[in-house]
């Protein structure tokens, strides 16, 4: 009897976590835009920190780029080319550039820079 309950409670677990998995999948917030920034070497720019300008010249976002020079945004309202990007090391800021005419959840091409 114990080894009964001991497998349905098992059984229950793993189905509850599938469930739990599929459901945070089917919901998860499809990004607005993402991208990595690059050195003029090529080499992936991490720790950046990238803002994401919107038309009115305020910026709505801001991310950091990670080991492998990859930033996302999430949450934004309206398209991607009414944006603009602006890269920084520490407080020095390296280039803008505008978002292209792309979908939401478009990758934008690789911003390279240069310190």
């Amino acid at each position: 009897m114990r080894r009964t309950h001991l497998r349905l409670a098992t059984l229950v677990l793993i189905v509850a976590t599938l469930f739990s998995v599929v459901l945070n999948e089917s919901f998860a917030e499809p990004p607005f835009v993402w991208g990595t920034v690059r050195w003029s070497t090529r080499s992936p720019a991490s720790a950046l920190k990238v803002d994401l300008v919107g038309p009115d010249g305020a910026v709505s976002a801001t991310a950091y780029t990670n080991p492998t020079g990859r930033y996302v945004f999430f949450g934004i309202r309206g398209q991607p080319p009414q944006y603009s990007l602006r890269v920084y090391y520490r407080d020095t800021l390296l280039t803008t550039k505008r978002v292209p005419n792309i979908s939401i959840g478009g990758r934008v091409p690789d911003v390279v820079v240069s310190r």
